[in-house]
């Protein structure tokens, strides 16, 4: 986060219809971006749905109003294929938005439910809470950097 400035990366990242909510993670000590994306549903399912993706949407919603993830939705989530796709959609946002290598998101773990006020993740406006998000999902991005380090 030194020479980035991440919220024009999630900016960018949201552009995509994929993409609902995004933190974008930068360490000084390290030479790469990683982040954790929250996926539009409906154009996750429907992707899904023409993919040929196997999940069994037992007819309930992947995340209800209380916050509470699906099975179904949940491995949706860390499906493979869900991944590839989103960094699909990231890289295309970046070259669109004439990002540089350096500031091109790496890795990204996919989290199916989204940023909220209530786990204190959101400000009573909707901003993201950087710090919060880094404490939150602090096991998430270390797996990440390790992944990216192998």
């Amino acid at each position: 986060g030194e020479y980035v400035a991440p919220e024009k990366l999630e900016a960018r990242a949201q552009s995509s219809n994929f993409v609902a909510q995004a933190f974008v993670e930068g360490n000084s000590l390290k030479h790469q971006l990683v982040a954790v994306v929250v996926p539009d549903e409906d154009t996750l399912v429907n992707w899904a749905k023409e993919s040929a993706i196997a999940f069994d949407q037992d007819g309930s919603v992947g995340v209800d109003d209380d916050g509470k993830v699906s099975d179904w939705y949940k491995t949706l989530c860390q499906n493979a294929a869900t991944n590839s796709k989103i960094m699909e959609e990231l890289d295309a946002a970046a070259t669109e938005g004439k990002l540089k290598g350096f500031e091109k998101v790496k890795k990204i773990y996919v989290e199916p439910r989204p940023f909220d006020a209530e786990r204190g993740l959101l400000t009573p406006t909707f901003k993201t809470k950087r710090t919060e998000l880094r404490i939150f999902y602090r096991k998430e991005i270390e797996n990440m950097y390790n992944e990216l380090e192998k």
